[in-house]
């Protein structure tokens, strides 16, 4: 993420619940799903941006969400 690069992953729950749209969505059972989305993300002119990501899961952000989970449990 920090080069601006492509991501691919598997479409799985915990990789949309982290990556959201930012990414591009595989499915393995499919070689013709994965080159085909493999080359048209290649493909495209605009630059990648994973900006909100990184917003969300900054240090400060994780830091504040693990309190808020153990003032929940105390």
């Amino acid at each position: 993420m920090s080069y601006g690069c492509h991501i691919f992953a598997n479409e799985i729950p915990a990789n949309e619940n982290v990556m959201g749209n930012a990414i591009t969505y595989l499915d393995p059972l499919s070689i013709h799903n994965m080159c085909d989305s493999i080359a048209d993300a290649l493909n495209k002119k605009s630059k990648v941006s994973y900006g909100a990501i990184h917003k969300k899961f900054s240090a400060k952000h994780s830091a504040n969400e693990l309190a808020t989970i153990i003032d929940t449990y105390n």
